[in-house]
């Protein structure tokens, strides 16, 4: 598989994950749908400008555009929480996740280890 094929079947792949149609990427990106129709049918490989503009339409980096793992998409709100939660000292850090685990009822949610992830029983 050429590179631009493989380009093209990861872009179906993401705009399905997002029920997002092509007619949706265009309005999103400013993309001609002529041009997307060419880079659909394999016949034009993108460019990095337009490729950009296609993740950021996609909510996402080129990274992620180009990572064979599986990757986590956050929505902006929860990207806030981190941003959040990574400027807080540590011992801040650990107030807040004993407050989170009482909130939701899992006195078992032990901060920093990682055997007891949220959402995990027992």
């Amino acid at each position: 598989m050429t590179d631009g094929e493989q380009i093209t079947e990861r872009l179906k792949e993401l705009l399905k994950a997002r029920h997002m149609s092509r007619y949706r990427l265009s309005q999103l990106t400013g993309i001609s749908q002529s041009s997307l129709c060419y880079l659909f049918q394999k016949k034009n490989v993108p460019g990095l400008v337009t490729l950009r503009k296609i993740c950021d339409a996609l909510g996402i980096t080129l990274a992620q555009f180009f990572c064979e793992e599986e990757y986590v998409y956050l929505s902006w709100e929860q990207k806030q929480w981190l941003d959040i939660l990574s400027s807080l000292p540590e011992e801040e850090r650990r107030l807040l996740w004993a407050y989170a685990a009482g909130l939701l009822g899992r006195a078992e949610m032990e901060y920093g280890n990682p055997s007891k992830k949220a959402g995990e029983g027992n």
